[in-house]
């Protein structure tokens, strides 16, 4: 009997995973992966809020990247902040697992000293569950209820499973902007190399002061094309 029941939630959550993956395929930017991934997790969990967070630059601390389920402007629960700051974000991310509290005093009990600062959406439940990339942390996914949630394995499997998708998803889009950076460096040297061939052969044959200028010109413009050259 409790199999028959629980198979729909399965088949679900598996549907959604599906469409999650579908979709993340087709995504140009990380605002579009975060509101693919969150999406999902608000409607799947009857989550009321959901918030994404990223390792900044220096490896240090967390930025908040994208919020849903928050009105415009409206302060959250969780915040830019520190790695090393008592948080379960932080926590999740040195340990590398997901957090899950189910009611209020889960997280007032393991978190006293959290900073809470004057929140819109009240937290009650909370699920805290790292993106990881061959054990690199990129960042957390945090979800939010105002009432107490019971975290079934199922859930936490689907919330493990869209992180990871989310991190290979900005994984991609990281290849796919250093691949583009690199094919315009390549395009800039043959460019180079094309107006230093072509400045060479004027050198040697053309008697124009015009043409060997205009040949020098093509040369600097193609190492430095944010510059403007004039010839007076």
């Amino acid at each position: 009997m409790s199999e028959l029941s629980s198979s729909p939630q399965r088949v679900s959550l598996s549907e959604r995973l599906q469409s999650v993956t579908e979709s993340l395929a087709a995504t140009r930017t990380p605002a579009e992966v975060f509101n693919i991934v969150l999406h999902p997790a608000l409607q799947a969990l009857s989550a009321v809020a959901g918030v994404v967070l990223l390792v900044n630059d220096t490896g240090d601390g967390l930025q908040v990247a994208a919020t849903q389920g928050y009105a415009t402007g409206k302060q959250t629960l969780w915040q830019n902040g520190s790695l090393n700051d008592l948080a379960p974000t932080g926590d999740a991310l040195r340990r590398r697992e997901a957090l899950y509290f189910e009611h209020q005093a889960a997280l007032t009990a393991a978190y006293p000293d959290l900073n809470a600062p004057p929140v819109w959406v009240e937290v009650v439940a909370t699920a805290v569950v790292p993106m990881l990339l061959d054990d690199q942390a990129l960042g957390v996914i945090v979800l939010v209820f105002t009432e107490p949630h019971d975290f079934t394995p199922e859930e936490r499997r689907f919330l493990q499973t869209l992180a990871g998708q989310c991190a290979l998803a900005l994984d991609r889009l990281h290849l796919a902007t250093q691949l583009r950076q690199q094919t315009r460096e390549l395009q800039i040297r043959a460019e180079t190399l094309t107006a230093f061939v072509a400045l060479t052969e004027a050198v040697g044959t053309a008697t124009d002061l015009d043409v060997l200028i205009l040949r020098a010109t093509q040369v600097i413009q193609a190492v430095l094309p944010e510059l403007s050259v004039a010839y007076y």
